[in-house]
């Protein structure tokens, strides 16, 4: 027999099903809890506040913006970025110019998402973070020129570049921003 021809359930209901299915799964309520266990378990293991999706390239340098979501597409002169997000959904693609994508960890995107796997093809760091005053002090760095380092524990660092440093990458990053 195909689907609907012993009986006909609303469509809402036909609509919600796997939704409401997945939400009621053990998996997903464990996966909730450990998700706020994790910065408790990050630092028992000896590791930092960031967890690592992508690591980007060997050089990353731009200027801090912080934004709500990743735009669709950069405005003109942004490039090279380093995007401040509030939020991700895992299904965005990042657009050209942006070396860099730092979210709370509240927004942490699996590391086989669509946006995971642009940024590690794009090589582009994606980061998490787990600590408020450090999201709190790059939202306070917005507009500045930075250059980001991952050391090999994970850890998300920064500094100010020399003035020289990452200018033939700031070129090519705008124009490559320009052509789309």
């Amino acid at each position: 027999a195909r689907p609907g021809a012993v009986f006909t359930p609303d469509a809402k209901v036909l609509a919600t099903f796997g939704e409401e299915t997945a939400r009621c799964l053990s998996e997903r309520l464990i996966a909730q809890c450990l998700r706020g266990l994790q910065p408790q378990l990050r630092r028992g293991a000896g590791l930092g506040p960031w967890e690592l999706v992508s690591a980007g390239a060997d050089k990353v340098i731009g200027t801090i913006v912080t934004m709500k979501a990743l735009p669709g597409e950069l405005p003109a002169g942004m490039a090279p970025c380093i995007a401040v997000t509030e939020t991700l959904t895992g299904w965005e693609d990042i657009p050209a110019g942006i070396v860099a994508v730092l979210l709370p960890a509240g927004h942490a995107v699996d590391v086989l998402s669509h946006v995971a796997i642009r940024a590690r093809n794009q090589k582009v760091l994606l980061a998490s973070c787990d600590d408020e005053a450090i999201l709190k002090e790059l939202h306070g760095l917005s507009g500045t020129r930075l250059k980001l380092s991952v050391s090999p524990s994970g850890d998300v660092t920064w500094s100010v570049p020399a003035k020289d440093e990452g200018a033939a990458a700031s070129e090519a990053d705008k124009a490559a921003a320009a052509n789309g």
